[in-house]
């Protein structure tokens, strides 16, 4: 996946997001960890109960500086 193929789903696909990670967390046994990228320079991370939709924790961060902290965050872990 490259910067051109997340910005084509944020702006054409049908819910405007991205998933780009979504795995059970080391940090939290138990739970999945998802990270999605929505449009405003949002990203939403996730923790769910392993085998449940319901009962977790969801952060919002908002980047202000039109992408460069989201770009920087998605180049460095996701993207090589």
């Amino acid at each position: 996946m490259n910067k051109n193929d997340i910005m084509q789903h944020l702006i054409v696909g049908r819910s405007k997001t991205i998933i780009i990670e979504q795995k059970r967390s080391k940090e939290y046994p138990g739970y999945v960890r998802t990270i999605t990228i929505m449009r405003e320079n949002i990203v939403r991370i996730e923790f769910e109960e392993y085998g449940c939709d319901e009962g977790g924790i969801t952060y919002y961060v908002q980047c202000y500086q039109h992408y460069t902290l989201l770009h920087r965050f998605v180049y460095t872990k996701y993207i090589r």
